[in-house]
């Protein structure tokens, strides 16, 4: 009896062993992955750069020649066009030299119009050239006459000597004549270079406005001594309003020319409108920040220089892009995906590319601070569980 009670015990022992070993799952398999966090998109939308209401252009203006104030004929405040005079220097003595110049032409006009006639009349060669003609003529009479035995050969000589010196008295004159011509034009284009020399420094001693402007400060008095040096006058181009940023060059690429910006003055509690006129094409090596030049758009009561703004992008909303490593993207045909890990597993999401950034991609498609897989020991499904064993490297 007791044995069949111990085999009895020993029997239930062994089916409660089977059972228990039953009941128990083999130990799952999990597939290693990389991950890497998904970081916010650049986002314009909550931006804000602060800047300086500014004139498009502020000139200083200059003489072109040194000298003595002689007036003023501008005043602060003044709005003035491209060419007006604003500045009269003392050119009383430039006048002198003017006439002496004048003059200096008039003689040389004279010399050239004579030496033109002497030219064109051949004035200084003919008698020359006669000379020569009847010494020619004289000397071929005795060459005859020396052949038929009718002269002597001292009589032949002086002939041919004469002829020889009459030849080389036309040649002289031909040059003389020549050079008498080109020396009087000469003399004249300097004389005419002089009086347009003289005549320029009294055109330089009325200083004129370079631009349409504003005069904003005038910085000398009459009867100063100027050089060319010399900041005569301040003169802003009131044409138009900009207000200058600086960008940082992680957010420059999304500034471009046209785009529309939103320009708040607080002291007003107004709101311009602006356009990017210029983006500067070098950054600061020190500060990394590029310099971006916004041009108001006209408004009847344009904000006054010198004060301060706010800048943003108008009318953006807030980025819905996401940066993810580019080795985190699937793409097979025209579908582009990523694994994202929740809860230890992981879940394929459909994701579209935006843009490029280095060794990173911006899509959308995904909230920031999901989790996606870079990396993968083996090919994953929908839902399959993993395990981390690393993260990206850039995530650290």
């Amino acid at each position: 009896m007791k044995k069949i009670i111990l085999y009895f015990l020993c029997f239930t022992l062994i089916c409660l062993i089977c059972m228990l070993c039953a009941g128990c799952d083999s130990p799952e398999e999990f597939i290693q992955v990389t991950t890497a966090i998904a970081k916010p998109g650049a986002d314009l939308a909550n931006l804000t750069w602060h800047g300086t209401i500014e004139a498009l252009r502020i000139v200083e203006v200059s003489p072109n020649a040194g000298g003595k104030i002689d007036s003023i004929l501008a005043v602060e405040g003044q709005t003035v066009r491209q060419g007006d005079a604003l500045f009269m220097l003392d050119s009383a003595d430039l006048q002198l030299q003017l006439k002496q110049a004048q003059a200096a032409q008039h003689t040389a006009q004279v010399a050239a119009a004579n030496a033109a006639a002497a030219y064109r009349e051949n004035t200084l060669v003919l008698p020359a050239q006669i000379a020569r003609d009847d010494a020619r003529e004289n000397y071929l009479r005795l060459k005859t006459l020396y052949e038929a035995s009718a002269v002597s050969e001292v009589e032949m000589n002086n002939a041919a000597s004469r002829l020889e010196t009459a030849e080389a008295q036309l040649n002289a004159a031909q040059i003389n004549q020549k050079s008498n011509y080109e020396n009087s034009q000469a003399q004249l284009s300097g004389a005419q270079v002089a009086v347009e020399i003289a005549t320029k420094k009294i055109s330089d001693c009325t200083v004129t406005a370079p631009i349409d402007g504003l005069v904003a400060k005038i910085n000398v008095e009459t009867g100063a001594f100027v050089s060319l040096q010399s900041q005569l006058l301040t003169l802003i181009d009131d044409s138009g309003l900009q207000v200058n940023i600086q960008v940082l060059e992680t957010d420059i690429e999304q500034i471009e020319p046209g785009m529309v910006m939103d320009i708040q003055v607080q002291v007003l509690g107004e709101t311009f409108a602006g356009t990017v006129k210029r983006i500067e094409p070098f950054g600061n090596a020190r500060t990394g920040m590029f310099e971006v030049s916004v041009l108001l758009q006209e408004t009847a009561k344009p904000p006054r220089l010198g004060l301060t703004a706010d800048v943003r992008v108008s009318g953006i909303k807030p980025a819905s892009t996401v940066f993810v490593p580019e080795t985190a993207i699937i793409a097979e045909g025209d579908q582009i995906w990523v694994f994202v890990v929740e809860n230890g597993s992981v879940y394929k999401r459909d994701v579209s590319i935006v843009n490029k950034k280095n060794a990173y991609l911006e899509v959308e498609g995904l909230s920031a601070g999901a989790e996606v897989v870079v990396n993968k020991s083996a090919t994953l499904t929908d839902g399959v569980k993993v395990q981390v064993i690393t993260w990206f490297a850039e995530n650290n």
